[in-house]
C-alpha cells in the first residue's frame, strides 16, 4: 500500500478559483486540502495552520496581484500578506524545497528573503483557472513524483512484522511506518500479539535514521505490555532492511530488534523478524472496533507465523 503525499494549498480570497484548479490538477498525485476547508469553528487561523503545516509534505502558494506595496518610492503590485506569511510557516515546518510559489506571470513583489528560490508562474489574464496554472502543474506534478518514487518513499505504510526466532512473546505485530514531519525523518510504531493470538504490546520509536543506500531503517524504540504488571515497559533497538523495489513499490523486508525490560535490564533478547506488505483491509480492521473480525485476521495472521517456522 503507498501512501499518497499531502500537499497543501493557500492563496488569497480572490485566487480561490486558481488554488481550486491546481487541486483537480494534482488530485492523482496528492491528496489536496485548499486553506479555505481547514478552518474549524472554535479554533484559531493560526492553530490550524499550525496543524496542516505538521501534515503536509508539500505546499503551493499562489502569490498574486491582490495589494499594492510601496517600494523604493514605487507602488508595485504585490501578494496579500497572510499568504506570504503562510509561505514562510509552512516553508520553516517542511523545508522549503517542498514549498512551491506560484508567482503572477505579470509581476508580483516577492520579500528578498526568498532570493535564489525557483518560482512558478501562472497566468490569471487566461480564460479559464485551468489554463492559467496548467504550466504550473506539471511542474508541480513532475517533482511530486520524483519524490515519491524514492525509496524513502515506497517503505511508508503498514507492515506485518514476523518474529521467526522465538515462540514466546510477541510473535506477530501490525507495525506503521510514518514520516515525523517535526524531525524530517521516520516514526515507527506498533501493536503486538502473542501466538495464540492475545494482544501484549504496543511500541513507538523514539529515534530512527535511515541509510538510503544499504535501504536498512534503523530505530530506537519503546513499549509496554497494558496487560502484564509484572513487566511492563520494554526498550530497544531494531533495523528493518527492505528489499529491493518491485514494479514500483516495497513489499517485503527482514531485520531483527533487542527487547530488555526496564525493571530488570540484564536479560536483553534479540529477536529476527520477516516483514510483510500490510494491506488496506487488515489495516481497518486493526483499527475497528469489531473484535470479531480482529480474532479472524490475527489467527490467520498467527497461521502465516507458524508456517514461516515450520519452512525456515
Amino acid at each position: 500500500m503507498k501512501r499518497m503525499p499531502k500537499i497543501f494549498i493557500g492563496s488569497a480570497g480572490e485566487s480561490l478559483d486558481f488554488a481550486e484548479a491546481l487541486e483537480f490538477e494534482l488530485k492523482d498525485v496528492a491528496r489536496t486540502v485548499v486553506w479555505n476547508r481547514v478552518l474549524r469553528p472554535g479554533h484559531y487561523t493560526l492553530e490550524e495552520l499550525f496543524r496542516e503545516a505538521s501534515e503536509a509534505d508539500f505546499a503551493v502558494f499562489l502569490l498574486g496581484q491582490e495589494d499594492k506595496t510601496e517600494s523604493k518610492g514605487q507602488i508595485v503590485p504585490s501578494p496579500r500578506d497572510n499568504v506570504v506569511y503562510e509561505a514562510g510557516l509552512f516553508g520553516g515546518r517542511i523545508e522549503a524545497s517542498r514549498v512551491f510559489l506560484l508567482v503572477d506571470a505579470r509581476g508580483s513583489k516577492i520579500p528578498s528573503d526568498w532570493q535564489g528560490l525557483g518560482y512558478v508562474p501562472y497566468d490569471p489574464s487566461a480564460s479559464a483557472p485551468s489554463d492559467a496554472i496548467h504550466r504550473a502543474s506539471i511542474v508541480i506534478r513532475k517533482q511530486i513524483k520524483e519524490w515519491c518514487s524514492g525509496i524513502e518513499q515506497q517503505i511508508l505504510g503498514h507492515w506485518w512484522q514476523y518474529v521467526t526466532s522465538l515462540m514466546e512473546g510477541s510473535v506477530i505485530s501490525l507495525l506503521s511506518i510514518d514520516p515525523a514531519i517535526e524531525t524530517s525523518r521516520w516514526k515507527v510504531s506498533g501493536t503486538s500479539w502473542t501466538g495464540e493470538g492475545k494482544s501484549i504490546a504496543e511500541y513507538w520509536s523514539r529515534a530512527t535514521a535511515f541509510d538510503a543506500r544499504d535501504r536498512k531503517l534503523f530505530y530506537y524504540w519503546e513499549g509496554r505490555h497494558p496487560f502484564d504488571k509484572a513487566i511492563p515497559h520494554f526498550f530497544g533497538v531494531g533495523e528493518i532492511e527492505f528489499d529491493q523495489p518491485s514494479a514500483g513499490s516495497v513489499s517485503r523486508a527482514k531485520g531483527w530488534y533487542s527487547e530488555t525490560a526496564l525493571v530488570e535490564l540484564n536479560p536483553t533478547v534479540r529477536k529476527s523478524v520477516r516483514y510483510i506488505r500490510a494491506n488496506e483491509e487488515d489495516v481497518r480492521i486493526v483499527q475497528s472496533d469489531n473484535q470479531k473480525e480482529l480474532k479472524s485476521l490475527i489467527s490467520t495472521r498467527v497461521g502465516i507465523w507458524r508456517d514461516m517456522l515450520s519452512t525456515s
